[in-house]
């Protein structure tokens, strides 16, 4: 096909890895991809214009039929096979309604399912996104669903800033499988609910009070000491009164 339109094997393996990234993201069959380059071709020179093809190819998603569904065929264990292992694990509905949906849909239509039932869209840097980290092959498409779900749930959208901090976090701690990146999902909840909880017992944790000294006259069983008078003093006090009657004629 692509012969008859002048273009050369040269031309398509000098952009072979970026064909297959297009063909892999996009679950595009051979005669579909051949049609969108040959509409994209340079005429003058007979080369393809792969931002050109990039940008025709993402605009004939948009178009394709969003209910359409494609299975994901690089999951490393059947559905039976994850569904038990979830059980094992005791997922939860949603958990577990997330290990089904991760064999039944390639990433960007699950993206696209997933934004249609909050009655929202796919934007174009998020599909971008994605298919710049699908083109990384770090995790199969199962997985790559799990993380859709994922932040498709807890955050507003896509963006490649998070879907790579993720991906990193998951990859050096070894996810393989859709269980893999579930339970990585409950450890990193456990751990968050786990530091709002210490953080809101330190914000109302009582500091200890400051002991202050009773002096002995506050305390309950005070008694004042009896007053106790020396003979010096009594003499002292017998000449004062004295020289006060002396001086009043008594």
């Amino acid at each position: 096909m692509l012969g008859q339109r002048q273009i050369s094997p040269d031309e398509v393996l000098r952009n072979e890895q970026r064909l297959f990234n297009l063909h892999y993201f996009y679950g595009l069959d051979e005669i579909t991809l051949a049609n969108l380059m040959g509409t994209t071709m340079d005429a003058r020179d007979n080369t393809l214009n792969m931002e050109a093809l990039e940008q025709n190819v993402l605009g004939n998603y948009t178009r394709r039929h969003a209910a359409q569904n494609k299975v994901a065929t690089d999951s490393k264990y059947t559905l039976s096979e994850l569904q038990k292992q979830g059980q094992q694990a005791k997922f939860n509905e949603q958990e577990m309604q997330w290990l089904t949906d991760s064999q039944r849909y390639l990433p960007v239509d699950y993206l696209n399912d997933l934004k249609q039932k909050k009655h929202g869209y796919v934007a174009k840097n998020e599909i971008r996104a994605l298919k710049d980290l699908q083109g990384r092959y770090i995790f199969s498409n199962d997985v790559l669903n799990i993380l859709v779900a994922y932040i498709t749930e807890r955050y507003e959208g896509l963006t490649q800033a998070l879907l790579d901090r993720i991906a990193n976090q998951w990859a050096q701690k070894g996810v393989q499988t859709p269980v893999d990146a579930i339970q990585q999902i409950r450890q990193f909840q456990t751990a968050q609910t786990d530091k709002a909880k210490t953080k809101q017992n330190n914000r109302y944790q009582t500091k200890p009070t400051k002991q202050e000294t009773v002096p002995k006259w506050a305390q309950p069983d005070y008694q004042a000491p009896k007053e106790t008078t020396t003979k010096a003093d009594q003499n002292q006090v017998d000449q004062l009164l004295k020289k006060i009657r002396e001086g009043r004629g008594e």
